[in-house]
């Protein structure tokens, strides 16, 4: 039979092991990443027109942030007119459906020093918005089509006065700060297909069971990376414990990932794999490296013609 005592003790240790989970060390970094089309087609330069709507000014604002975007990744030059391959499409913009909910409900007021019962009312003004775009990539090559996709970006949100509506209404995003909001987004999706760029990812990261372990996650966190590195290359020379050592040799091989080092983090997260091969955390790491290390190559491709 369980007491209070032991039932006390069994929910604190719970609570132990779920904030424990909850505080994992992470560690997040940048990687190149590939366009969504075929290697075969590695592009220089490119020019963005017609995206088609019946609203003009979200036709040049969607151009702007796709020139600007494809422009900031650095591996395609935007030209006027020609260029290696043209970037166009369509807008589909609805109208932005606007509905405002009025509710009453008892509640008091004070009326010459006394309260009093009465109705009072709120107001909840609520917008919702369907963008839609579908576009295309041809190269100027050879007038085919290399790549093309259609996107959808959803806007609902609602803002509450219990004073008036036209509060609740005064407190709405605009309609076109919705449109231009879901522009940006959808423009952001179409960067990442039609150039190489760069993605954030993050990775777990081992604390071991020595200090020295934890140490070196602690000098990850506030940016020494290199303090890190020697750390954990000594708890790897002392020999430290089993567990130890291949959390060292897993952090090291995050560290060289972060770097673009691929062929180098496969291999010391094979060290800490023939430790313990039976793993997941070392087995998917090891995949992981080698299938960045494909994509890689890819991006390179853009780099060096």
């Amino acid at each position: 039979m369980f007491n209070q005592k032991n039932i006390k003790i069994i929910i604190f240790t719970s609570l132990a092991l779920i904030l424990t989970a909850c505080s994992q060390k992470k560690y997040s970094f940048q990687i190149d990443a590939p366009p969504k089309y075929s290697s075969k087609y590695v592009f220089k330069s490119m020019s963005v027109k017609n995206f088609n709507t019946n609203q003009q000014q979200y036709e040049k604002n969607i151009i702007s942030m796709l020139k600007s975007g494809i422009a900031n990744e650095g591996y395609i030059s935007i030209v006027q007119n020609g260029g290696d391959a043209t970037l166009s499409g369509i807008l589909h913009i609805g109208e932005v459906n606007k509905n405002m909910d009025k509710r009453s409900y008892e509640c008091e007021k004070k009326v010459n020093g006394k309260k009093i019962k009465t109705t009072c009312y709120s107001y909840t003004y609520s917008k919702k918005h369907l963008l839609k775009v579908d576009y295309s990539l041809r190269s100027n090559r050879d007038n085919s089509t290399v790549f093309g996709d259609s996107i959808t970006e959803e806007f609902s949100d609602s803002w509450y006065s219990s004073s008036s509506a036209s509060d609740a209404r005064a407190s709405a995003k605009s309609d076109n700060k919705i449109i231009n909001d879901s522009l940006k987004k959808i423009a952001d999706k179409i960067v990442k297909a039609v150039t190489p760029h760069k993605e954030t990812v993050t990775r777990e990261l081992e604390e071991g069971k020595s200090d020295s372990v934890k140490l070196g996650v602690t000098y990850i966190e506030n940016g020494r990376v290199e303090q890190a590195l020697a750390i954990w290359d000594q708890c790897i020379a002392n020999a430290e414990s089993k567990e130890d050592v291949a959390s060292a040799y897993y952090n090291i091989g995050v560290i060289k990932e972060s770097e673009g080092k691929y062929r180098d983090a496969f291999a010391i997260y094979s060290k800490a794999n023939v430790l313990f091969p039976t793993k997941e955390l070392y087995i998917k790491a090891m995949t992981r490296v080698e299938k960045l290390n494909k994509r890689v190559t890819k991006v390179r491709s853009w780099k060096s013609k």
